[in-house]
């Protein structure tokens, strides 16, 4: 088949392990920037799909070229959100692309940016 052009992105899979089975939706959200991640109000792209086991195959449209981070987690009590305690830590399933972590709050945006080549592989993130 001919290649896709540049500017559609290519599809690339992602395995998203240590789910808790079965509960809950998952969140996506794809980040083409820093600005606002990872605040999934402000992605480039979001995605929700109900949990089905404890690890998923999913596919997301991904641009070539340009640094891109992907946001997951685990919506267990259904309110869309990814919920924290009192001290604002979450409480909930959650984990970046690159398999990025912050020290003191999530990874910056670099942390967990990947940049495709045309040709992609598939990509783990393991939820915490």
């Amino acid at each position: 088949p001919p290649a896709e052009p540049e500017s559609r992105g290519v599809e690339v899979s992602f395995e998203i392990c240590g789910l808790r089975a079965d509960l809950g939706q998952l969140f996506i959200a794809v980040f083409g920037m820093a600005t606002g991640f990872p605040n999934t109000e402000q992605a480039a792209q979001t995605h929700q799909l109900k949990v089905e086991g404890d690890r998923m195959h999913v596919v997301l449209r991904l641009r070539t070229g340009d640094p891109q981070a992907v946001a997951v987690f685990q919506d267990l009590d259904g309110n869309s959100r990814l919920s924290k305690n009192l001290l604002g830590i979450p409480v909930e399933p959650y984990g970046f692309s690159r398999n990025a972590r912050g020290a003191l709050g999530p990874p910056k945006f670099d942390s967990a940016a990947i940049v495709l080549p045309t040709k992609a592989d598939e990509f783990s993130i393991r939820l915490k």
